[in-house]
């Protein structure tokens, strides 16, 4: 995915890993530095002016099938609150826990933020239960869960 920041008085952007100066080009009468990302990834960076001021930024829209998949590990986490079995086994606070992050992940892509939906969704504690679901979902993967479909 490729993202452009837009910072006034900069003078250098380094990446804070490699310490890599990122490139700036002219955007709409500013500079802007363009990054490119993973799907979901996190950057982070570091300027040498404390004058800088972070006035903008844009992603380049979400891949479709990145959205299917935040949209399907929602949906099965979705799915195993709606089963009173497996629900059942589940502790009260795991079953809370997921509803108010089903609820956040449904909330973040309704407003376009689908790196806040992932990081919802890839919390541990969200993810192993839907991952679960998921298992009992995919019949390839029931031989590889430690929690085989009952």
């Amino acid at each position: 995915m490729r993202a452009e920041i837009a910072v006034d008085g900069l003078s250098t952007m380094r990446d804070a890993v490699s310490g890599q100066a990122f490139a700036k080009v002219p955007h709409d009468g500013r500079l802007a530095v363009p990054l490119d990302f993973k799907p979901h990834a996190v950057r982070a960076f570091g300027v040498d002016s404390a004058n800088a001021k972070l006035t903008a930024w844009k992603n380049q829209p979400v891949a479709d099938t990145d959205l299917v998949h935040v949209r399907t590990v929602i949906a099965d986490a979705e799915k195993l609150l709606t089963n009173k079995t497996l629900s059942a086994r589940l502790p009260t606070a795991d079953r809370a826990f997921l509803t108010g992050q089903i609820a956040a992940a449904n909330a973040a892509l309704a407003s376009q933020r689908t790196a806040l939906a992932w990081s919802v969704v890839s919390h541990w504690r969200f993810w192993s239960p839907a991952r679960t679901q998921m298992d009992r979902r995919t019949p390839a993967l029931r031989k590889l869960t430690l929690h085989p479909a009952q």
